[in-house]
C-alpha cells in the first residue's frame, strides 16, 4: 500500500513539472512505475565530460549545478528540473561537466 502512495506522490509531482505535464494520462500514469529514485550528496557530479551517461534525471529536491569545462557556474537546476537528455540524445558532448 505504501508503494502506490509513493507512485501516486510521483505521478502527480511529474504532472506539475515540464516536459512531463504534456504526457497523455495514461503514460504519466505509468512513468512513476519505471523509475528508480537514488540520493546524490552535495557535489557529486552526475554527468562528466568523457563519462557515457545512460539516465535521465528528475529533480525531486535540492538543486543541481551545470558548470562549463572551466568550471564556471552556467546553470542551476532546481525542483522538477530534468537533465540528462543531451548526453542520452547525442551522446557526452564537450559542454557537459
Amino acid at each position: 500500500m505504501a508503494l502506490d502512495v509513493e507512485l501516486s506522490e510521483t505521478r502527480d509531482f511529474l504532472a506539475c513539472h515540464e516536459p512531463f505535464d504534456a504526457l497523455p494520462q495514461g503514460v504519466l500514469d505509468r512513468l512513476p512505475g519505471r523509475m528508480s529514485v537514488q540520493y546524490f550528496r552535495r557535489g557529486t557530479r552526475l554527468i562528466e565530460k568523457g563519462r557515457d551517461n545512460h539516465h535521465l534525471y528528475v529533480l525531486r529536491s535540492g538543486a543541481a549545478d551545470v558548470h562549463d569545462p572551466q568550471g564556471t557556474l552556467v546553470d542551476r537546476g532546481g525542483e522538477g528540473a530534468c537533465f540528462g537528455s543531451i548526453t542520452l540524445t547525442e551522446g557526452n558532448t564537450r559542454r557537459s561537466r
